[in-house]
């Protein structure tokens, strides 16, 4: 298997797995870069109204943002090495893990835009 097959396959299954129905109609899109030294992780709402959680692949929060109630935001990396932003106007959070992109770091990694009784 190539690596545009596997990179193929690997959006594939993001893609699956953030196709969620959700009852209040907010779609999130989330998409992923990742260089020798940096993974960026973006996920995108349609409303910007819950906060942004982002999960490893071991099921754990490795950051978060509150949204902006109603102009500060309050956003807190857990990861070592990670940073956290997030724009109002594009209604993008992104997560950053600076440094070695070993296969530690591989897997499902997840966005979810609130908790289990709000929409993700």
């Amino acid at each position: 298997m190539t690596v545009n097959e596997y990179h193929g396959i690997v959006i594939f299954l993001l893609m699956f797995l953030t196709q969620e129905t959700c009852p209040c109609d907010i779609h999130t899109c989330f998409k992923w870069k990742i260089t020798q030294d940096r993974l960026t992780l973006t996920c995108k709402v349609d409303h910007l109204q819950y906060s942004i959680f982002f999960y490893d692949p071991s099921g754990n929060i490795q950051a978060d943002c509150v949204p902006p109630v109603p102009s500060s935001v309050k956003c807190d990396p857990y990861y070592k090495n990670g940073s956290i932003t997030q724009n109002s106007t594009t209604q993008e959070t992104i997560f950053t893990v600076r440094g070695k992109i070993d296969k530690s770091l591989n897997g499902n990694w997840t966005c979810r835009h609130g908790h289990g009784k709000h929409c993700r």
